[in-house]
């Protein structure tokens, strides 16, 4: 995050820095943007550079956050904002995902984000975004969504971003590829649920001693666990079940 002194700064000095960063992240990858770059087009000191930020990394972190967002915390806002409506909250997330990448001009810092993004670069932007994570985290607990599942369907949402800058996918492209993700995982899903009930259908009495080789899992004890797959993608509600666990219905 920038210093204390950046933030201070007049209106006008601070947006002519934030046009100076945005350019040199668009045009280039992190790894290749240089402060002196910078400094020489600001026309400052290396020193003030300094008194601004920590480093490169966090003038890089400061444009990200000024001119992209995040598709991990969008979808945690996405989720509140539709009333913890799933169906509804992945339509609108897709959408806005789109948005955000061919619409507000900021389509070059996102693809050298999402084709140059580094071990080190995730370390240090989630270290410094933790606030944002630890909320995440809350509304998952909160309203009794697996993690493991917002994982991998923020991990398919993120397959899919990268390919609108490896394949030059179109708006349109990346919206019919993004619902077709999504009829697909949600079709596999019910289809792996039906044929687990009529394979298995006594595992909660023989813990899966039957067809245990068509089941979820080798014993079946997880049978219920993967049939909330299915609602994860916009069926059913969510409720308790009573050894505790968190079932959907």
């Amino acid at each position: 995050m920038p210093k204390e002194t950046f933030i201070n700064l007049p209106e006008a000095k601070k947006e002519k820095i934030f046009a100076v960063l945005k350019d040199e992240f668009s045009k280039k990858p992190f790894n290749e943007v240089k402060i002196a770059t910078i400094v020489e087009k600001l026309g400052i000191a290396r020193g003030s550079f300094y008194q601004y930020f920590e480093n490169l990394q966090d003038s890089y972190f400061t444009i990200l956050d000024k001119e992209t967002i995040d598709i991990h915390q969008l979808f945690a806002k996405i989720y509140a904002d539709s009333k913890h409506e799933l169906n509804k909250a992945l339509a609108a997330y897709g959408k806005q995902v789109a948005n955000n990448i061919f619409d507000t001009g900021s389509y070059p810092i996102y693809k050298h984000r999402y084709l140059y993004w580094t071990d080190d670069l995730n370390k240090n932007w989630y270290a410094s975004h933790k606030t944002h994570i630890d909320h995440f985290r809350q509304i998952e607990g909160a309203h009794g969504i697996d993690a493991e599942k917002i994982h991998f369907l923020k991990s398919v949402v993120h397959g899919l971003v990268k390919r609108i800058f490896t394949e030059n996918l179109t708006k349109k492209e990346f919206l019919e590829k993004y619902n077709k993700h999504i009829i697909w995982i949600e079709k596999e899903l019910s289809n792996g649920t039906n044929n687990s009930a009529n394979d298995g259908a006594n595992d909660d009495t023989n813990n899966g001693t039957n067809n245990g080789t068509n089941n979820v899992t080798n014993n079946g004890a997880d049978r219920k666990s993967f049939r909330c797959n299915v609602p994860l993608l916009g069926r059913g509600t969510w409720s308790k079940a009573a050894a505790g666990k968190n079932t959907w219905r």
